[in-house]
């Protein structure tokens, strides 16, 4: 269950930040604005962004783990 819980909260992450920069409301690039949103917001580009947070927070963890046996 760790595992849905994690992949869950990472996909919140992503989809904050994408959403944080294709969220322009009133500019000249409304249009192209709207196409990249749909784009990105359309499922499947979230794998390898999830894969990056996750690989970072083993490594964090082993090398906390590791500054304590020391």
């Amino acid at each position: 269950m760790e595992f849905k819980e994690n992949l869950k909260k990472y996909q919140n992450i992503v989809n904050s930040e994408l959403e944080k920069y294709t969220r322009n409301e009133k500019c000249p690039e409304e249009i192209l604005n709207r196409s990249m949103e749909y784009s990105l917001m359309a499922g499947g580009k979230r794998l390898r962004p999830i894969l990056v947070l996750a690989t970072y927070q083993l490594l964090k963890m082993i090398i906390i783990a590791k500054q304590i046996a020391i």
